[in-house]
């Protein structure tokens, strides 16, 4: 559980515990306030480490609308992810 710096036993990152593997990606966006910036910190770490995010995970949001932008952001340009939506 938590973010992708939450500390491993070994106190390193779990992004970087998990690195060696080549497991399958996804990311888990936020809904909340903050969301589109802590989602994006998060994709672009996890990108700098050679992560291949296969698909972004989220609840829809209708009171912030990080789920529309974040689909926008991820779905064009050089990203071309998809993102899977579900409402709460």
């Amino acid at each position: 559980a938590g973010g992708v710096h939450s500390p491993s036993p070994s106190g390193s990152s779990q992004a970087d515990l998990l690195r060696p593997l080549r497991l399958p990606t996804i990311l888990v966006g936020s809904s909340v306030l903050g969301g589109i910036s802590s989602t994006r910190a998060s994709f672009e770490s996890l990108r700098m480490r050679g992560y291949d995010i296969d698909v972004v995970l989220m609840f829809t949001s209708p009171y912030y609308g990080n789920d529309t932008y974040l689909a926008q952001y991820f779905a064009h340009g050089e990203h071309k992810i998809n993102i899977c939506l579900m409402d709460k």
